[in-house]
């Protein structure tokens, strides 16, 4: 969908594809570090829309983002946080949201930046 979004691995589950699209069964796999279930498929008005329902880690974090400068600040990270992810597909068009309250994860920064891990 895009070459920045993180690889999935161990994908479990069935995809169905016919004349009008895809459908998803429930996936389960590996994201970020963490398991993951995916769900969708194409809609009535063409959309392709899947739900990812996951668990992220520090380290799976850490791992997709160290070729950037970014990597750098994340290693103060640690733990694991829920997070749910909607992607759509429309016109070759990739549109993703991802929402987390970070609940889980810590980050040791300077203050006042550091986050614990029990803060959302």
């Amino acid at each position: 969908l895009q070459p920045d979004l993180p690889l999935i691995s161990g994908l479990n589950g069935r995809i169905d594809f016919n004349e009008h699209g895809v459908n998803l069964g429930l996936l389960k796999a590996s994201l970020l570090g963490g398991a993951v279930q995916a769900s969708g498929g194409t809609q009535k008005d063409g959309v392709i829309r899947i739900k990812l329902d996951g668990v992220a880690s520090a380290e799976g974090i850490q791992k997709h983002f160290a070729h950037l400068d970014l990597g750098k600040l994340l290693t103060g990270l640690t733990g694991e946080s829920r997070y749910t992810t909607q992607i759509n597909v429309k016109q070759r068009q990739t549109d993703v949201q991802v929402e987390s309250t970070l609940q889980g994860l810590a980050w040791n920064l300077p203050a006042p930046l550091t986050k614990s891990a029990s803060e959302n």
